[in-house]
């Protein structure tokens, strides 16, 4: 009995089914009446069919002449017969035929059925035919570079690795190119003019590549490439950083310059691996480890990179849970007014203590909550809780105070801050005075206009803003000055440094923002020397280790309003 294998994972009667077939299997019953209607899964026949079909896939994208068997096996009929049958693929007039016959069938009657199957394959070919070639390259190549597309990548990044498995004789290396931001200039340019990068791309990957080498196009704005005949590591680093630095080149595209940089990750071949999509695996998790790295570079798979790989995975997860098993908390931060000493606010910061792990540092959590879309609703926490707090100072007597708190850029491109702030304040009854939100100067470089627009509606309910970590984000004067902002953080690397270096940069910055009528605050002040330097300069408020570390919320209370002592 002929079928023919379908894209959508059916199998498609193909002439007529014989009698015994209907007798015997309960799928085929219906087949008498319309047999051109029947159409089943593999393994509604049969189990051992449907793996048969998974080994023909191989074969029938080869094209092989050759007939693949899968030997003889047994199925019960509904009469309780053990009944022996023979699957064969066949690849006829460019379709995936799979003959399943009794193996004590005649031959007669096999070329019987391969005729039927061929004469039944005339009579459904479209009359708008494509050719043989177009097919080819629309089923294996990206149309657009024309690279392997992901499916025949994996087709032959499985064949490699089945070679390599076999004698080991031909190590390999899978490399995963990732393209910096392409999402961001796709956005910006347009999809035009973003194709027309990814096929230069393309073009500059294969000329770094040697005649062996396969390159594919795996994702929007990834490459992927089999480097074949690999000894060491070395010899793929070799060929990854040409094509690095080929990326980093210019392009000119429609008069546009643009500049592109990628981030790469190396899997070498090795016993290890079990299967070749766990090559797949490890060579992304180096090329996400060489983003972390920065811009531009590139990481050899350490195993050691797949244990952080999986804790993060299992940070993400938890992250998910720690605000409703309250398991964040807010540090409190003193920020102290030069003029007097005292303690004028404070800066809320976020901590997590997680029951397993313990304390999870900020730098961890907080750039995988960016990355994973969960910064948001931590923010929205943050901005509630530190709400709840100044109702809680406020009812044990504490005079007003404010605190500062730190918002993520995401919330200029997916956030409703202005609803959010607009109900915190409602919901727990406080001053908007006593909340100054803390932007970092990077949000703001991205578009100007809309910070503009969502800043001015956040302080139209009576906030004040700082922009924070200033002189790191390139912020331009042009829009600096029609910003709604109150202070301005200097970076605490410009503190850091002012005793080494000239202090002519934070005078500079002070200077600006006077008047631009901000006020200044310099942060990881650390010796009484940078004290008293920002204080000769100008500077109106200070905050750092010389004063006080972050403090939980019962401590930082009682610091409120309090004067600090300044010792040399």
């Amino acid at each position: 009995m002929p079928l023919e294998w379908k894209e959508n994972g059916r199998l498609d009667i193909i002439g007529q089914v014989p009698e015994w077939f209907q007798r015997e299997f309960d799928c085929f019953e219906n087949t008498i009446s319309s047999p051109r209607e029947i159409s089943l899964s593999a393994e509604e026949f049969s189990p051992f069919l449907e793996n048969f079909i998974i080994d023909a896939e191989t074969f029938w994208q080869e094209r092989s002449s050759q007939l693949l068997r899968s030997g003889i096996w047994t199925e019960k009929g509904k009469t309780g017969n053990e009944i022996c049958l023979e699957a064969t693929a066949l690849f006829i007039d460019n379709r995936r035929i799979v003959l399943v016959e009794s193996s004590e069938q005649t031959r007669s009657e096999k070329f019987q059925w391969l005729q039927t199957a061929r004469q039944g394959q005339l009579d459904v070919i479209s009359e708008q035919k494509i050719s043989e070639t177009q097919r080819l390259s629309a089923t294996y190549y990206d149309t657009l570079t024309g690279l392997a597309n992901r499916m025949f990548f994996l087709s032959r990044l499985e064949d490699t690795y089945e070679t390599f498995q076999w004698n080991q004789k031909h190590p390999f290396a899978l490399v995963v190119i990732n393209l910096n931001r392409f999402q961001i200039l796709n956005n910006g340019l347009g999809s035009y003019l973003g194709d027309q990068l990814l096929v230069k791309t393309a073009q500059r990957i294969l000329k770094c590549l040697r005649q062996q080498d396969i390159p594919g196009r795996s994702g929007a704005d990834e490459f992927s490439i089999l480097l074949s005949d690999v000894e060491s590591a070395q010899e793929a680093e070799v060929i990854v950083e040409r094509i690095l630095a080929s990326i980093r080149l210019p392009l000119l595209i429609d008069l546009q310059k643009i500049c592109l940089t990628a981030s790469a990750g190396i899997a070498l071949s090795t016993p290890q691996h079990h299967r070749a999509l766990d090559m797949l695996r490890d060579a992304n998790i180096a090329m996400h480890h060489a983003k972390s790295l920065g811009q531009g570079r590139y990481a050899v798979f350490d195993p050691e990179m797949r244990a952080q790989a999986f804790e993060l995975w299992n940070l993400e997860r938890a992250l998910g849970l720690a605000i409703e098993q309250d398991e964040l908390q807010l540090w409190y931060q003193p920020i102290v007014n030069t003029s007097n000493n005292c303690i004028e606010s404070f800066e809320a910061l976020l901590r997590w203590h997680h029951p397993s792990y313990g304390w999870v540092s900020p730098s961890k959590f907080i750039p995988l909550a960016e990355e994973v879309g969960l910064i948001i609703a931590v923010d929205n926490w943050v901005i509630n809780r530190t709400c709840q707090t100044l109702k809680d100072w406020q009812m044990l007597g504490h005079a007003p105070v404010q605190v500062n708190i730190n918002i993520s850029a995401r919330h200029f491109t997916d956030g409703d801050l202005f609803r959010t702030l607009q109900q915190a304040l409602s919901r727990h009854g406080i001053d908007p005075q006593q909340l100054r939100l803390e932007i970092p100067e990077g949000s703001l470089v991205k578009d100007a206009a809309i910070a503009i627009n969502i800043l001015t509606n956040v302080k139209s309910l009576g906030l004040s803003v700082a922009i924070d970590d200033f002189g790191t984000g390139y912020a331009s004067l042009s829009y600096l000055q029609d910003l709604p902002l109150d202070y301005l953080k200097i970076d605490g690397y410009f503190v850091e440094t002012m005793e080494i270096h000239s202090a002519d940069v934070i005078n500079t910055i002070i200077d600006l923002a006077h008047k631009l009528d901000l006020n200044v605050t310099a942060e990881r002040v650390e010796t009484f020397e940078q004290y008293n330097m920002l204080k000769q300069l100008g500077c109106d408020t200070v905050q750092g280790y010389l004063f006080s570390k972050a403090l939980p919320e019962s401590a930082a209370q009682s610091l409120i309003g309090s004067e600090v002592i300044v010792l040399k």
